[in-house]
């Protein structure tokens, strides 16, 4: 019933906030990122809605990947990858693979990303090279910008981020590339493997007296 009353129109997409009628118009605003999420939320469902599909093949086909909550167009990316039956894909793929990687986090986020839309292994093997080369000039446990909390005036922006989202990206970046590429191309350890050996090692370390057993 929650989502039904945030629909724009049957079958959305979506508003971002639940307001009353009553409420300004700049509260009833529809953005890419948050329709995304519902698409990626609903198809655990086994739901496509035409609507959202619509307006996220409009998204990928102008190459506008804008969102008024997250940082740049690398988090878009990211939600975009979740979606199943994903329209333009090719398109979509080819605007991450030459995105320019700002950080740590951007590399891990655009990595997983390429790695879920079937990206040419080119661009996954570029992509997880600059990932493992960040990590060793970069801190691993530093905070990025992920989402816009507030805007203040016309040049003051406030982000959100935390160094467990930075660690946990990395994570599930290695861990994709382990599990759908690097078992059928190599047999030997990679620099990869030992640093995703690492993060774990040093995870289960740190929770040990928690629980002996994590």
């Amino acid at each position: 019933n929650t989502l039904i009353s945030l629909e724009s129109s049957e079958g959305g997409p979506y508003f971002t906030w639940i307001t009353d009628r009553s409420s300004p118009l700049a509260w009833k605003d529809i953005d890419l990122a948050v329709n995304t999420n519902i698409a990626y939320f609903l198809s655990l469902q086994g739901v496509s809605l035409p609507n959202i599909t619509a307006m996220i093949k409009k998204s990928i086909e102008s190459q506008t990947y804008t969102s008024t909550y997250y940082e740049g167009v690398i988090p878009v990316y990211y939600f975009l990858s979740r979606v199943s039956l994903l329209p333009k894909k090719n398109i979509l793929i080819e605007d991450i693979n030459k995105t320019q990687i700002e950080h740590l986090l951007d590399q891990a986020l655009v990595l997983s990303s390429l790695i879920r839309l079937h990206a040419p292994i080119t661009f996954i093997e570029k992509h997880l090279e600059n990932l493992l080369i960040l990590c060793e000039k970069q801190n691993i446990h530093q905070t990025f910008p992920f989402v816009r909390e507030k805007i203040q005036g016309p040049n003051t922006i406030f982000f959100s981020g935390c160094p467990a989202f930075t660690l946990a990206s990395i994570l599930e970046a290695l861990s994709l590339y382990k599990k759908n590429l690097r078992e059928t191309k190599i047999n030997h350890i990679t620099p990869a493997d030992t640093l995703y050996t690492t993060i774990v090692y040093n995870i289960r370390n740190r929770f040990f007296d928690l629980d002996p057993n994590f």
